[in-house]
């Protein structure tokens, strides 16, 4: 469990547009950990994080695309019912808000990588680990 560093990006919602995009990070030997593509009348958010968020937005940058840092808890939580609703329940008792979330699985552990945009990361983290590795 820890904060990291998320990139959003703003992108026109067209075919040819991501291959292109994740072209780039290939180039630049930039690896995805985890991705949410949300589509919008003309445009796409795409949000990511990545094994070197700075090098990322540099290379993002020098190609005219802009980039939005933001901290964002990443937490690997066991794969069965209710764990999200623990967390939910978690952050909750100190008004700690979830933007958005998303996930997937921990590819040999059985378990899910979740990535959350909270109101308070610091605060979300130590709650997360004073209740979740207890």
């Amino acid at each position: 469990m820890e904060i990291k560093k998320q990139l959003s990006v703003f992108m026109e919602n067209k075919a040819g547009n991501l291959a292109k995009f994740s072209g780039l990070l290939e180039e630049s030997n930039i690896t995805i950990l985890g991705i949410s593509v949300t589509d919008a009348v003309d445009h796409a958010v795409i949000r990511l994080v990545v094994d070197d968020p700075k090098k990322c937005t540099h290379v993002l940058g020098d190609n005219g695309i802009v980039v939005i840092e933001s901290d964002v808890l990443q937490a690997e939580v066991t794969r069965q019912p209710g764990e999200l609703k623990r967390i939910a329940q978690i952050l909750s008792q100190e008004s700690i808000n979830i933007d958005y979330i998303y996930g997937s699985e921990c590819q040999g552990s059985g378990n899910s990588a979740l990535i959350l945009k909270v109101s308070d990361p610091k605060k979300g983290l130590e709650m997360m680990k004073k209740h979740l590795t207890n």
